[in-house]
């Protein structure tokens, strides 16, 4: 309305029936940024204004050193031991980022290997959202993994998280 170009990032997939994407949707902007081709695709859907769109993937820069400094560093911080594979998830913690499925094929890795630690890192943020993370838990003893997986917050740095896991 002051005549501000403004730009927008649609981080998840839009749909006409969720109040904030359409108010945003009707919002003039300069250009929307989203976080994939598939929430992109689907904001080209619902974009009245046929604004442009471009993707850009949001992303941890992982430190520049060696793989063996940046796991032992992960580990130390989070109490993770050497001799365990580490598998973590690094996200909101809200049902579009798939927490429940994590925890679903850590409980097939840990039936595999007893040396495996989960880690999930994020918050749930937002009101709508309380208890979410209370439910993942209950879902982890459900599982009868709660005694391995590590729930550490949205505070933790990432790059820890990531440092710490196998294969990052």
């Amino acid at each position: 309305r002051a005549g501000i170009p403004a730009i927008w990032f649609q981080h998840n997939i839009p749909a006409w029936s969720h109040g904030l994407d359409l108010l945003a949707a009707l919002t003039p902007a300069a250009r929307i940024l989203a976080n994939s081709e598939l929430t992109a695709r689907a904001q080209r859907g619902i974009n009245p204004r046929r604004i442009p769109i471009e993707v850009v993937r949001p992303g941890t820069r992982l430190p520049e050193s060696p793989r063996e400094e940046r796991r032992a560093r992960g580990r130390t911080a989070l109490g993770l031991g050497d001799g365990h594979f580490v598998a973590a998830q690094v996200a909101r913690l809200v049902p579009g980022k798939g927490p429940p499925t994590f925890l679903a094929a850590a409980q097939s890795l840990c039936n595999a290997r007893a040396d495996v630690r989960i880690v999930v890192a994020g918050a749930a943020l937002f009101d709508g959202e309380a208890g979410y993370t209370e439910a993942l838990r209950r879902q982890a003893a459900d599982l009868g993994i709660a005694d391995r997986v590590l729930f550490v917050g949205g505070e933790v740095d990432a790059s820890l998280v990531l440092g710490a896991a196998n294969g990052a």
